[in-house]
């Protein structure tokens, strides 16, 4: 047990002392831990390219939106919505459009790469 106990009994004067704990080393030897177990799955964000086709959250509703140029800001871009409304969005605002359908719907992924990806024909 670490408890010291509140005793009369004879006690260690060593065990009496303070002791100055270093938490600067402790803090960033648990950051580097975190650090390492993050980067485990963690995989880099391809940039997009220009003119192309996203689908993002804007109105209440998920829209298409095609990139149309980057802006003076990492990581901003200026996007073209279906109503034709420009924006201003940041790389977390949106999904490669072919990743959102394989989450929405498998089945409607195997449509849609079929149409990508028409099969061979001799």
């Amino acid at each position: 047990m670490k408890r010291t106990l509140r005793t009369k009994l004879p006690v260690s004067p060593s065990l009496l002392q303070p002791v100055v704990i270093d938490a600067r080393e402790q803090v960033v030897a648990r950051h580097r831990q975190q650090k390492e177990v993050y980067d485990r799955t963690a995989k880099p964000v391809r940039p997009p390219q220009l003119g192309e086709v996203v689908r993002m959250h804007h109105g209440g509703e998920s829209q298409r939106a095609i990139i149309r140029h980057n802006t003076n800001t990492p990581r901003s871009y200026i996007v073209e919505t279906q109503d034709d409304s420009k924006l201003r969005r940041n790389r977390r605002h949106y999904l490669n459009d072919i990743i959102v359908l394989e989450r929405f719907n498998s089945t409607f992924f195997l449509l849609l790469s079929m149409f990508y990806y028409p099969p061979f024909a001799p």
